[in-house]
């Protein structure tokens, strides 16, 4: 909440304040809006949970919560964002009630995978599910049944309705302004980033867990491309999963959160907390840091979501 309100604390004169846990917020406490963007926990259907149990679970029945904000609001549009898993669990049952309830609200119901990397250097394919209330629908030439279950879906897949005219993975969708490498985010060589290299104990655990030279070599962020995906538990799984920055003459350092940052294609004005460099570290920067990578790894990448935002706009003017 505090990097919400540092952040997005205010609009004009109005200060603004989290309502608080979805489940407890009165839909007559929400603003009159006309768009509505929104996550739902992703544990619960990610592949890489191995204890996954989609809406058998209280994280996964938070799918229900914007459903029924949808339904009693009635914006023009929503915008919801997820892993590809979540239309594999149980076989694409659950991704089956999720939008079977959206319809039941009242929209037409679309989806589409895209990768991050075709906005800012860092690979996160994500499904974006788009709902255009049924009253604005204006139906496309082609509307597809959707296919619930099937394999995990590439980069530009699209299911569901055409609500959009869908983004173009084979076209240019890359922002004129953004980071084309992971060199491109990173943090000139200094002093700073001596408090996020490994330690020896670290690396060792690391060295042993990847077991080759060869394996162990691929935990290291090529800086011409982009870098993996960005994870909620990013530093705390460094054995498994993390991705390092590798550093001439010492060992290999983890991103910092500004850096972080960036991947997701954050502005460097955007307000990240203290501890990360550039800010003044305190006692507990450490649980500050954690803190951010965790909020940062659960976020969706800004430049995306003004893609699906901008496709939305068109549909609703037509």
């Amino acid at each position: 909440r505090a990097v919400y309100r540092e952040n997005f604390g205010r609009r004009g004169e109005q200060e603004l304040e989290p309502l608080g846990d979805v489940e407890s917020v009165d839909a007559s406490d929400i603003p009159e809006h006309e768009l509505l963007t929104a996550g739902f926990p992703c544990q619960p259907f990610t592949e890489c949970n191995p204890h996954r149990r989609g809406l058998d679970c209280e994280g996964g029945q938070l799918a229900f919560e914007v459903v029924r904000i949808l339904r009693e609001t009635q914006p023009a549009a929503a915008l919801l964002e997820n892993v590809p898993g979540l239309l594999t669990m149980h076989g694409g049952a659950d991704f089956g009630k999720i939008v079977g309830a959206l319809r039941d609200a009242g929209y037409a119901v679309g989806w589409q995978f895209i990768s991050a990397e075709h906005f800012v250097p860092q690979k996160r394919l994500r499904v974006y599910i788009v709902c255009i209330r049924r009253d604005l629908h204006k139906p496309r030439a082609r509307a597809e049944s959707g296919s619930f279950g099937r394999p995990l879906s590439k980069d530009g897949d699209f299911g569901g309705e055409d609500v959009v005219d869908w983004l173009d993975t084979s076209s240019d969708l890359q922002c004129k302004w953004r980071a084309r490498s992971v060199q491109d985010v990173l943090e000139p060589p200094g002093p700073a980033l001596e408090a996020y290299t490994l330690t020896e104990a670290q690396w060792e655990k690391v060295a042993s867990f990847e077991g080759t030279p060869a394996s162990l070599e691929k935990r290291l962020v090529q800086v011409d491309g982009p870098a993996r995906t960005l994870r909620s538990s990013y530093k705390q799984d460094s054995k498994t999963l993390s991705q390092f920055v590798a550093q001439p003459g010492s060992r290999p350092r983890f991103f910092t959160p500004r850096e972080c940052a960036r991947l997701m294609g954050f502005p460097d004005s955007f307000q990240p907390g203290r501890g990360a460099v550039g800010f003044p570290r305190s006692s507990n920067a450490s649980s500050e840091e954690g803190n951010f990578y965790h909020q940062i790894g659960n976020a969706v990448v800004p430049a995306v979501i003004e893609a699906f935002g901008a496709r939305i706009l068109a549909a609703l003017r037509l």
